[in-house]
């Protein structure tokens, strides 16, 4: 394995570089996305909109109008199935979040410990002298 950072060789067990102390690629989940909280909340909000009108058109379509129930199932069918998967997404994207927390936390005590490792080792290279 090779550093990202410094392009140092690396043991493949290694989680940070020894020369650089940066993070080795497999240790820090990879981020899926980044964009901000308002652009989050319009993937998540846009589905539930359209299909909550989906459902509520093809509702009126499929009891109101007799010509065009075919039409109202069909987009009964399709407000359900963007509501499933905005419930899908939402349940992912909550999961997702708490393990990429977890991730962070674990790569910054990793990082600490490791400095605090390289501090202890100039200290006793310090004594030694």
């Amino acid at each position: 394995m090779v550093c990202p950072k410094c392009n140092a060789k690396l043991d493949d067990d290694s989680r940070f570089c020894k020369f650089c102390g940066a993070a080795a690629t497999d240790t820090v989940a990879p981020r899926l996305t980044n964009l901000t909280k308002k652009q989050r909340g319009l993937f998540i909000l846009l589905p539930g909109v359209i299909g909550i009108v989906s459902l509520i058109c093809g509702m009126i379509m499929w009891t109101q109008y007799d010509p065009f129930a075919t039409i109202g199932m069909v987009l009964i069918y399709i407000g359900g199935i963007l509501c499933v998967l905005l419930c899908l997404f939402a349940f992912f994207h909550s999961i997702f979040t708490i393990v990429q927390a977890r991730a962070d936390k674990e790569a910054q005590r990793d990082k600490l410990m490791q400095d605090m490792a390289k501090k202890l080792e100039d200290l006793e290279n310090f004594q030694k002298q």
